[in-house]
């Protein structure tokens, strides 16, 4: 199909992004447009055309070269100087015609870095043209402005010359660095929120255990002692010899040592003094036994080798996740035995808790459904998010289930200690 050469083709509109995108359609039909009247020009040197083929060709190319909306040159490539510009190149660089005409660009310390320019003509002066270069120019007025240059070689007549053109992309690459900047920023106060969630979280964590601690005290050194007065109390009445009031008092007694009995247990599991004073392995430990000796599981417990004791509020916070854990166990799965392994590798702290038992769909957690302990899982899940871990569900029905908590182990939040 013959092109259609009397008219510009791609004039792109005013304003906004699509001005690049037109611009470099217009520059792509260009480059190609050109390297017709290359072949064109050279047939014409060898004799197959006529003056009017030649005269075409000339119209064709000032068309091109006048309605670029691009930064436009022809330049003579033995001797450096300009011998065309179009209206882009004087808008753009602010030069006049008059200034540019016959000069070279070292003569106007046109470009920022001649290294640079010196790297490109060789490309051209080994292939015939390099596409998307970016180079920085210096208009007149001293600004800097980055173009996507596009260079071609023609040799009419044998003389050698440099046709090139480039898009202003200098607005384009500010936009492009502020969009990083902000994505920079955001990141930036998105750690610094995230490490100031894991300060709350593990505040918050510390906060519970201090309260649960004062609530143990108050039962062991109130409720306890004011308990243990009152059987005393009753042992003096007992022995008084008064044996109408004898069975009252042996059921009183008994109903007050049960009393005792529960508040000692109930403090037991508010803030078991075990994990306060010797830590997270001898805690799991304990809470091994109590499970036993309070709802009969038989838990096992594996530590594997090489484990450090993690840091106070990861005790804390582990410590009360295993214990629900054991806890759903308890109330869901419908057996008397379960498995505890925990391991420190890569970085992280993994505590794996499994049964063989009856198992649960995950996604009923997801559809918020509690009946197979959602919510507290819900609550370490949370938590475990907040601090940069995860917790890690494997369960089908019937078939047990194991859940594994994930946490690291660095020094960006071991800062609050208990």
């Amino acid at each position: 199909m013959k092109k259609d050469h009397n008219k510009p083709k791609h004039l792109p509109p005013d304003t906004g992004h699509s001005v690049h995108t037109a611009n470099a359609r217009w520059l792509a039909d260009m480059v190609a447009e050109i390297t017709d009247i290359r072949g064109v020009v050279n047939n014409v040197v060898d004799g197959k055309y006529t003056a009017d083929a030649v005269q075409k060709t000339e119209q064709i190319f000032a068309k091109f070269f006048a309605f670029s909306p691009c930064v436009a040159a022809i330049t003579d490539f033995t001797t450096g100087k300009m011998i065309e510009v179009n209206e882009s190149f004087t808008r753009t660089t602010g030069y006049s015609r008059q200034e540019l005409i016959d000069k070279t660009t070292r003569e106007l310390h046109f470009f920022v870095d001649y290294a640079e320019r010196e790297r490109m003509l060789n490309a051209i002066r080994e292939t015939g043209s390099v596409r998307n270069c970016e180079i920085q120019i210096r208009t007149k007025s001293g600004e800097i402005i980055l173009l996507d240059f596009f260079g071609q070689s023609i040799s009419p007549d044998g003389q050698g010359l440099l046709f090139t053109q480039a898009i202003d992309i200098t607005a384009r690459k500010k936009a492009e660095d502020a969009l990083r900047e902000s994505q920079n920023q955001l990141e930036l106060r998105v750690q610094e929120r995230s490490a100031q969630l894991r300060a709350l979280v593990s505040e918050l964590t510390l906060t519970e255990h201090r309260e649960r601690q004062r609530i143990a005290e108050v039962l062991h050194n109130h409720l306890q002692q004011l308990l243990v007065g009152a059987r005393l109390h009753l042992a003096t009445i007992e022995h008084s010899g008064h044996r109408a009031t004898a069975h009252t008092v042996a059921e009183v007694d008994s109903l007050l040592s049960q009393a005792i009995e529960c508040s000692q247990s109930l403090t037991c599991e508010l803030c078991p003094r075990v994990l306060q004073e010797d830590g997270f392995v001898p805690a799991l430990n304990w809470l091994v036994q109590w499970m036993r000796d309070k709802y009969g599981l038989a838990v096992t417990l594996e530590i594997e080798a090489g484990f450090d004791t993690a840091s106070g509020d990861l005790n804390i916070l582990l410590f009360q996740a295993v214990r629900e854990l054991l806890f759903n166990i308890v109330k869901h799965a419908g057996i008397k035995d379960a498995q505890i392994r925990v391991s420190q590798h890569d970085g992280h702290l993994e505590v794996a808790v499994s049964d063989c038992g009856a198992g649960f769909d995950p996604q009923r957690l997801a559809m918020g459904n509690h009946s197979c302990g959602g919510f507290g899982l819900f609550s370490i899940r949370e938590r475990l998010a907040c601090l940069g871990g995860r917790m890690e569900i494997i369960s089908q029905p019937q078939q047990g289930s194991c859940i594994t908590l994930r946490l690291p182990c660095d020094e960006t939040w071991t800062g609050v200690t208990a």
